[in-house]
């Protein structure tokens, strides 16, 4: 069965942590991060060679629903996966990565031996000094914390004081525009501490058995109800799920539909929270009027919105990403000029293939490719998304690009996910009936005006 269906239950401990394989041997880290990881990898590197282990770079600890690691999370961040950082990092550092692509790829899969990890540390070092004197007593004070937690929030904190010391966050709009995120990530980093650190105390003086996990489920349940947006009901159902497993009494389609359906709440809690918090710090930094914020909502919000008020039949014919074109392209009709949808379309960068011409002009080609994007029916890859936004902006509304971009990919990343609960569990042979708790992906994201409200709400009383 899926890891995010659970619909067999065997990971239910996602929710409490309760994954523990012992302490890594080697210290890890995200090559978002790399600065801050950088002693850390000299003496991991040692240490693998000791041990004899396998030198990785997405290996990030006991994580949870409730915080989720960072290459699960970083497209909803930075738009770009874990792998596509070595690229952006070569580019920055004007010098070539001595480490062939396959073996780069083993270092996010079985990993790599300790010849490697010293090439890859080496090629880092000259940009250390670089990055070390960005980093202000906040940041330095996250990296120590960040270092002695051997859970997901570890990563977490030092990426986050990465992203302090980057150049780019030393341009003022960057950092507006990011800060009710990285706030939200170290709230709930915090949380996550005091969580683990509560119950392994627990187990660790005999008084839990990690594997009771309705007592652990139970005692997460207080953290996730002050610190998450998961209605309270949903809450007390995914207990109860929890419970009726353990007694062998999770059985009926309605005790199952009842259960996904709370997971669901869970299990998107993070995400939603991740991208409400980004587009808040947008609309509190380049939004022009700022007279009626609480009224006037971001442009992903009314895409979301939009695409969860389509009744079952428009819905799956319909996207959030295609909402979200829909959503700028009105903005644009009313605030700058007239634009239909062929004209949106010309902006799509599509490549001619001179041994395969196609019998289609490229005007149609391209209206036809934007038509497939809103049902769907194509997903564009990233530099596809990021040069259509570079594109149109140039002409409509320049500077807007990057921020447009991300939170394309934020609402293809919804798609995805909601296409990938409904195949999983359409397949699961444990129900009879899979709509209600395939239907229940929309119910959770209609809420994200909630998200929306609390960031905002929460970034201006500060």
């Amino acid at each position: 069965m899926s890891k995010e269906s659970n619909t067999n239950l065997t990971q239910a401990q996602e929710l409490s942590g309760n994954n523990d394989d012992g302490d890594s041997t080697v210290s890890t880290a995200a090559p978002s991060a790399v600065m801050d990881f950088f002693a850390y990898l000299e003496s991991s590197s040692e240490g693998m060679r000791r041990e004899k282990s396998k030198f990785r770079l997405n290996q990030f600890g006991n994580e949870s629903l409730f915080l989720p690691s960072m290459e699960k999370s970083i497209d909803y961040i930075l738009g770009i996966p874990l792998k596509q950082m070595f690229d952006i990092l070569e580019n920055g550092f004007g010098r070539p990565m001595p480490i062939g692509r396959s073996t780069r790829f083993e270092m996010f899969n079985g990993g790599v031996g300790y010849p490697t990890a010293k090439k890859f540390i080496e090629w880092l070092r000259p940009s250390f000094a670089d990055f070390s004197s960005r980093c202000d007593a906040i940041s330095r004070e996250l990296l120590e914390r960040g270092s002695r937690e051997h859970s997901s929030a570890g990563y977490w904190l030092s990426f986050i004081s990465g992203i302090r010391c980057s150049n780019a966050y030393q341009q003022p709009e960057f950092a507006s525009e990011y800060q009710p995120q990285i706030d939200f990530i170290l709230q709930r980093c915090n949380v996550d501490i005091d969580m683990y650190r509560h119950i392994r105390g627990l187990i660790d003086g005999g008084e839990l058995a990690k594997e009771d996990t309705v007592a652990l489920v139970r005692l997460m349940l207080p953290y996730w109800q002050q610190h998450s947006l998961v209605p309270h009901e949903e809450l007390q159902a995914y207990e109860n799920g929890f419970v009726l497993h353990a007694s062998g009494n999770l059985s009926s389609d309605e005790a199952i539909n009842a259960f996904l359906r709370a997971h669901c709440f869970a299990y998107l809690d993070f995400y939603l929270h991740l991208i409400a918090s980004y587009e808040v710090g947008c609309v509190l930094t380049y939004r022009t009027d700022q007279s009626d914020l609480t009224h006037q909502k971001g442009l992903l919000c009314r895409a979301i919105t939009r695409f969860t008020q389509k009744s079952d039949e428009e819905a799956k014919k319909a996207t959030c990403f295609g909402e979200f074109l829909e959503e700028v392209r009105d903005v644009i009709s009313k605030n700058v000029d007239k634009l239909s949808l062929r004209e949106m379309a010309r902006y799509i960068p599509l490549n001619s293939d001179a041994s395969h011409p196609s019998t289609e002009t490229e005007a149609d080609r391209c209206y036809n490719t934007l038509k497939a994007w809103r049902k769907g029916k194509e997903v564009p890859s990233r530099e596809l998304v990021d040069q259509f936004w570079v594109n149109l902006t140039e002409k409509i509304c320049p500077g807007s690009a990057e921020q447009l971009s991300l939170m394309s990919k934020m609402a293809i990343g919804l798609d995805k996910k909601r296409k990938n609960w409904a195949q999983q569990l359409a397949a699961a042979k444990e129900l009879k009936n899979a709509a209600p708790s395939i239907k229940a992906f929309s119910d959770v994201i209609r809420r994200y005006d909630t998200y929306y409200e609390h960031h905002l709400l929460l970034n201006l009383k500060k």
